[in-house]
């Protein structure tokens, strides 16, 4: 069984470009009328994964140039002669045949839901988890590359509802009561939120779980915000009886509008703000927001949290509640996060007593605590919130809060 690449360009002239690149890297084609056809020859069932049809695409996606690129489409076969002719751009295909390892996992139902803690650092426990969508089977993807996948294949709206679902099943696994679960959402997928909620919500009634342990969390709410969009979904959740928050707020006026006219149950702070806290312009802007913030009533969440410098700065700046490597990596199961943020928990106080796990002092990071209590070394278990404490001393060091981490 043979197959084709049939390619039509926008113009005559852009024909002869598409010909002569063909011509130039030896590849064989015909035309009939204004279609370019590439045979392919192989057999179909022996045919590499890229085939000819993959290569000769990517060829031309090399050797042309970005206008010549959106002048060409691929047509795609048709079922019936008389069948009006349905046409690709040609960056448009590639990313559908690129992302051809989603379809797999879709049908596999390879993909999977783990959690990063939210912590309250003053009362040094997390409050919630936000739910995380990766592909571990294979070549390992997580969220950002998943759904840009999705979009690619047009499939993100069935996709996005998909997750939530994905989401809800993974939270009742793990048997937490008294947490808050984050799921992310596309508010662009959203455009009539009782419609779109509706198998989601039909899930969460089977599952058990309590709606207000749940918080839908608007991802990219700062692209290009539609407030009054926004407005209807966090009015339809609240209905719901679950929480509405907002991810990636900047500290500009804009954000803090968009803030103040929703009134969302939390936010979540852009994550270079977590680095760039400690600069004076900076740090005043977040003060800012905070206040507001607590002014109406609204959880803010620092995200991006890798070092206890960003966490002295963010706590100096009115934040409590944050989330990030320093606190916990993303893990399949509460249970790991769990056991991370105990280990961080015994740096902090080394002289408590050992927690339900049975950690010692003895498996515990190198820190000090500001009223003199003696070092303890850390252990094998603490491999990766070691990797996040090494080397903050001097400046980076914590003066004013509960505890100083020193580096081995």
């Amino acid at each position: 069984m043979s197959s084709s690449l049939r390619l039509i360009a926008a113009t005559p002239d852009m024909c002869e470009v598409l010909e002569g690149a063909l011509a130039d890297h030896g590849v064989k084609y015909h035309a009939e009328g204004k279609v370019v056809v590439v045979e392919d020859g192989s057999d179909a069932a022996n045919a590499d994964e890229a085939g000819v049809t993959g290569r000769v695409v990517s060829m031309l996606r090399e050797v042309l140039s970005t206008p010549e690129r959106e002048a060409v489409s691929v047509v795609e076969e048709l079922n019936y002669p008389n069948e009006f002719p349905v046409t690709t751009r040609l960056e448009a295909w590639w990313a559908v045949f690129e992302t051809s390892w989603f379809e797999r996992a879709r049908a596999a139902e390879a993909f999977s839901i783990w959690f990063q803690p939210i912590v309250d650092t003053t009362a040094r426990r997390a409050i919630g988890y936000e739910c995380l969508l990766r592909l571990t089977k294979g070549h390992k993807r997580e969220g950002a590359e998943i759904l840009a996948a999705a979009s690619a294949r047009r499939d993100l709206r069935e996709f996005d509802a998909y997750t939530r679902r994905l989401a809800i099943g993974a939270a009742a696994t793990q048997q937490c009561t008294d947490k808050m679960w984050f799921l992310n959402f596309l508010p662009s997928t959203m455009h009539r939120p009782g419609f779109c909620m509706r198998e989601t919500m039909q899930f969460l009634r089977e599952s058990a779980l309590p709606a207000g342990n749940f918080v839908m969390e608007a991802v990219e709410s700062n692209r290009n915000p539609d407030i009054a969009h926004l407005r209807r979904i966090g009015d339809y959740f609240r209905e719901q009886g679950l929480g509405f928050a907002l991810d990636d707020v900047a500290v500009n006026t804009e954000a803090l509008r968009m803030v103040c006219e929703l009134r969302p149950d939390c936010i979540k702070l852009e994550k270079q703000l977590a680095h760039r806290v400690g600069q004076p312009r900076d740090a005043a802007a977040v003060r800012k927001l905070v206040e507001v913030a607590e002014r109406l009533g609204i959880r803010v969440v620092a995200k991006g949290v890798e070092r206890v410098s960003s966490m002295e700065q963010l706590w100096a700046a009115g934040i409590q509640c944050m989330q990030g490597y320093l606190f916990g990596s993303p893990a399949p199961d509460v249970l790991r996060t769990e056991l991370d943020l105990a280990h961080l928990t015994r740096a902090i106080q080394p002289s408590a007593q050992p927690d339900a796990a049975g950690f010692g002092g003895s498996d515990l990071p190198e820190v000090v605590r500001d009223d003199g209590v003696k070092p303890v070394t850390g252990g094998p278990h603490d491999t990766d919130m070691a990797a996040h404490m090494t080397g903050v001393q001097g400046d980076d060091a914590i003066a004013s809060g509960p505890f100083v981490v020193i580096s081995p």
